[in-house]
C-alpha cells in the first residue's frame, strides 16, 4: 500500500508510512510557509481528518479565499466542524471574526492555550496547525521558559492523541537560543527556501531531522498537489 502524504511530499522524502509527528517548519517570508500549511490540512480534510487551524497573519475569511484560490473548497468542512480556526488575527481589525474561536490578545498565552482546547472538544485525533510561532512571540515579550512551556504543552497534547501537527517559523526573526529551542522541542524540522534563477523561482523543501522513520535530507521541488 502507497503512503499517504501525511505532509505535502512525505510519501517522497519519508521511507514507509510516517508516525504522527508535531513538526516545526522553518524558512524565510514568502518562501510559502503558509501555502504549505493549507495543503496539509487539506489533505487531511479530504480524508475525513479534522483540523485545528491556529493564524496569526490571516483571518478566516482570508484563509477560506486562499485555500479556494488553490482548489481546497473547505467550506463544507468548516459546516460540519471538521476544519476549526483559532483567530489570533483580526483583534488587529477591530475584533470581527466569522470564526467561533477567537483570540483578543494573542500575547495572552493561557487564553490561547484555554481556547486550543475548546476547539478540540469532541475531537480525537486531528492535524494542527500554529501560523506564525513568529507571529505570536511578535505581539509580546515572553521569556523563553513561558513560551517553551505553551509549545511543550501543545505538543505532549499532540503526542497523546496521536495527532499530527506542523508549527511555522521564520527563523530570521529570531535569535540562535530560541531557535536552538525550537529544534529540540519538536519531533522533527522541516527546512523551506527560495531558489532564484534567471529564468525562474523554484520553491525547495527539505527533511532536516525526524525521529522514529527514515528520510531523505535531500532538498525537492514544493509544489501544490
Amino acid at each position: 500500500m502507497k503512503p499517504i502524504d501525511v505532509f505535502p511530499g512525505s510519501s517522497r522524502l519519508v521511507e514507509g508510512n510516517l508516525p504522527p509527528e508535531s513538526l516545526l517548519l522553518l524558512g524565510p517570508s514568502g518562501v510559502g510557509k503558509s501555502v504549505f500549511c493549507k495543503q496539509f490540512v487539506y489533505n487531511g480534510l479530504a480524508r475525513q481528518e479534522s483540523c485545528i487551524y491556529v493564524s496569526t497573519d490571516e483571518s478566516p475569511s482570508e484563509i477560506e479565499a486562499s485555500m479556494k484560490q488553490f482548489g481546497f473548497d473547505i467550506a463544507s468542512y468548516k459546516k460540519n466542524g471538521l476544519f476549526r480556526i483559532i483567530d489570533c488575527y483580526s483583534w488587529k481589525l477591530g475584533g470581527y471574526s466569522s470564526s467561533e474561536f477567537v483570540i483578543s490578545n494573542p500575547a495572552d498565552l493561557t487564553d490561547l492555550s484555554s481556547t486550543i482546547e475548546k476547539s478540540c472538544k469532541n475531537l480525537c485525533k486531528t492535524n494542527f496547525v500554529l501560523d506564525s510561532i513568529t507571529g505570536l512571540t511578535s505581539v509580546g515579550s515572553h521569556h523563553l521558559t513561558y513560551f517553551s512551556k505553551f509549545l511543550q504543552t501543545i505538543v505532549a497534547k499532540m503526542r497523546i492523541t496521536q495527532s499530527n501537527a506542523i508549527f511555522t517559523v521564520d527563523p530570521e526573526a529570531h535569535n540562535h537560543q530560541f531557535m536552538t529551542f525550537l529544534r529540540i522541542a519538536f519531533d522533527g524540522t522541516l527546512e523551506m527556501k527560495i531558489d532564484e534563477t534567471d529564468k525562474d523561482i523554484k520553491r525547495l523543501l527539505r527533511v532536516f531531522s525526524l525521529k522514529g522513520a527514515k528520510h531523505k535530507t535531500n532538498w525537492t521541488p514544493f509544489e501544490i498537489t
